[in-house]
C-alpha cells in the first residue's frame, strides 16, 4: 500500500471539498435556470395572450398566424364548451374537445390558469398559459403554449457555458491550491528533514520557522530537544 504524504492527503481533501462545493453549486444553480426560465416564460405568454385578446376583434386568422409564429408560440381560441374554434398550427377540424384540459378549466373558473404537462395534439412537454375573455356569443379562452423543448435548448446553451466556467474555476482554485499547501507543508518538510539529521546523531543540526506559528513552535521545540541531548550525551560522556 503507498502511503501519501501529508502535502497528497491535504490537496485531495482541498481538491474533494472543491468539487463537491462546485457541483452542489452547479446543481443549484441549473434548477434556478430552469425555474426562473419557465416564471420568464408564462409571464411572456401570459403577456401574449393579454395583447391578442386585447386585438382579437381587429386580427383575422391570417393575422393571428402571422403574430403566432412571430412571436414563436401557439395560438388557441377555445368555447366555453371546450370547442376549438381557432389554431394557429392545427386544423380546428382534427382537434378534439378541450372542456377538460386542466389550464382551461382554470381559465374558466378562476378567470386564468397555467399548466405543464404532454400535449395530447404534439405528445411533446408544453408550457401553456389560459385566460377567459368575454365575448357577445359567451365566454371563451384564449390560450398561448410553447414547446419545453424549445426552453430546453436555451438551458443546455446556459449548462454548456456554466460548465465550461466550473471547469476553469476548478482548474484555477486546483492550482492556487496546490502553491499553496506547498508553501505551508514547506517549513514541515525542514523541520523533519532536520529531526532525521538528529536522531543520527547531528545534535547540532538546527531549523528555523518563522510562520506558521504552530510550525514555529515545533522547530524552537525540536532545537531545544538537540541541544539538551547534546548536553545529556556531553554529561554522560564526561561521567564515564
Amino acid at each position: 500500500m503507498i502511503k501519501k504524504t501529508i502535502r497528497t492527503k491535504m490537496i485531495l481533501f482541498a481538491v474533494a471539498v472543491l468539487v463537491i462545493s462546485l457541483s452542489g453549486s452547479t446543481i443549484v444553480a441549473l434548477l434556478a435556470n430552469t425555474e426562473t426560465l419557465k416564471s420568464s416564460t408564462y409571464r411572456n405568454l401570459q403577456h401574449n395572450a393579454e395583447y391578442v385578446a386585447e386585438q382579437l376583434d381587429r386580427f383575422d386568422a391570417h393575422v393571428l398566424k402571422q403574430y403566432a409564429e412571430s412571436v414563436d408560440i401557439r395560438i388557441t381560441l377555445i368555447k366555453a364548451d371546450g370547442t376549438v374554434w381557432y389554431d394557429s398550427r392545427y386544423d380546428v377540424s382534427v382537434l378534439d374537445n378541450h372542456a377538460w384540459r386542466s389550464e382551461v378549466v382554470q381559465a374558466l373558473s378562476n378567470g386564468s390558469g397555467f399548466s405543464e404537462r404532454t400535449s395530447t395534439t404534439q405528445d411533446v412537454p408544453v408550457l401553456y398559459y389560459a385566460a377567459k375573455i368575454d365575448r357577445t356569443d359567451g365566454d371563451a379562452v384564449i390560450r398561448v403554449s410553447r414547446l419545453l423543448s424549445e426552453l430546453r435548448a436555451y438551458n443546455r446553451t446556459y449548462t454548456m457555458f456554466l460548465f465550461q466556467g466550473i471547469v476553469i474555476v476548478l482548474l484555477i482554485c486546483t492550482g492556487v491550491t496546490i502553491i499553496a499547501i506547498q508553501r505551508l507543508a514547506r517549513p514541515l518538510t525542514r523541520i523533519t528533514n532536520t529531526a532525521k539529521e538528529i536522531s543520527k546523531g547531528n545534535f547540532n543540526e538546527r531549523v528555523y520557522v518563522d510562520s506558521p506559528i504552530e510550525f514555529s513552535i515545533l522547530a524552537n521545540t525540536l532545537n531545544s530537544m538537540a541541544v539538551q541531548l547534546r548536553n545529556q550525551i556531553t554529561l554522560l560522556d564526561n561521567e564515564r
